[in-house]
């Protein structure tokens, strides 16, 4: 097998990710459409953390793979539906009902990891940027690293220099 060749199957490989306790499980193909540490108030009362890092996909490159029949959905927004394991209460992905930016993503908390609890792949998921710094909690910029961007809403909409 050449270089190329084993570069192209590793970059088949489907990301996965499972709930706390297993029962729920998705797996997600392709580059991912964003990687960004979300600040609005609703991820921030859903996950309870000041902020949260999602990893969003096309819409049709995210399966459940275990467990859906096993998690409750919460429509936070018109155009966002949270899904949870009945189970554990783990967050396991969010479905977009966006018309013109449909995707599902899942907190990069969730991924695979290897035997001493890294995250596998994680040059790959790791945040690009910062969404909704307009609703950040102050006080937190140390937590936050420096060289990202940062957007006042959604991915692509008006960037600014810094969050709040």
């Amino acid at each position: 097998m050449t270089s190329t060749s084993a570069e192209a199957e590793v970059a088949m490989e489907p990301f996965r990710g499972s709930c706390f306790c297993g029962a729920c499980a998705f797996e997600a193909t392709g580059v991912p459409i964003f990687r960004a540490n979300c600040h609005c108030t609703l991820c921030q009362r859903w996950i309870g953390a000041p902020s949260t890092a999602f990893v969003g996909f096309k819409d049709e490159a995210m399966k459940i793979v275990k467990g859906e029949g096993n998690m409750h959905g919460f429509k936070t927004t018109d155009g966002m539906t949270r899904y949870r394991c009945k189970d554990c209460g783990s967050p396991v992905y969010g479905q977009s009902h966006l018309e013109a930016f449909p995707f599902r993503d899942a907190p990069l908390g969730l991924f695979e990891r290897d035997a001493e609890g890294n995250i596998l792949r994680l040059d790959e998921l790791r945040p690009l940027s910062h969404i909704f710094c307009s609703s950040r909690i102050p006080g937190l910029v140390k937590a936050d690293p420096d060289d990202v961007k940062k957007f006042l809403a959604y991915p692509g909409s008006e960037q600014t220099d810094a969050c709040p």
